[in-house]
């Protein structure tokens, strides 16, 4: 297992950054997330379209606060979409379609986080949906329920039982 992850695009320590009208294509064999935000805050990504790294399209950690994105497609990473752990908060994803989804969910709030034990908080999920009709499948660990804003969202209850003792035992051993 290694150490550090290698993303793409990466947004650390930073306030008030917006980007958009873009795509963004990582390499699956050489990156593991396509963006990833780090105690960013005041962050909007709107109008992108994402392809997945080897792990996740969208990874939020390290208490990122009020960051916005909206209308974004996300071809799914070697793991999941989008992942929002570490303390985040007031995160809202708005009108986004995800497609070729891998793995046994689309989106993970509240996964384990070295950077941070915090409870991930204020998630929306406006409009998330799947070309193929099916339910964008979200599990929940050490976070708040998202609040779920039309489209067709399905929260997995076991997968997120299983996440939440993940967590909870990590916690012991570390």
């Amino acid at each position: 297992m290694k150490d550090k992850d290698v993303n793409y695009l990466s947004y650390a320590d930073v306030d008030g950054v917006t980007i958009g009208d873009q795509m963004i294509v990582a390499d699956q064999t050489k990156f593991d997330d396509s963006l990833k935000l780090s105690h960013a805050t005041n962050f909007k990504g709107y109008n992108l379209t994402i392809y997945g790294g080897s792990e996740n399209a969208i990874d939020l950690n390290r208490e990122c606060k009020m960051v916005l994105f909206e209308h974004l497609v996300l071809v799914g990473g070697g793991q999941c979409a989008i992942v929002v752990k570490g303390g985040s908060e007031d995160i809202e994803f708005t009108n986004v379609c995800i497609t070729k989804p891998k793995g046994n969910y689309d989106i993970e709030l509240g996964g384990w986080s070295d950077q941070s034990r915090k409870k991930t908080k204020r998630v929306w999920l406006d409009n998330v949906v799947r070309p193929d009709g099916k339910p964008v499948r979200v599990v929940v660990g050490n976070a708040d329920k998202p609040t779920i804003i039309g489209g067709n969202v399905k929260i997995l209850f076991w997968r997120s039982l299983a996440l939440k003792a993940f967590v909870w035992a990590k916690g012991l051993v570390k």
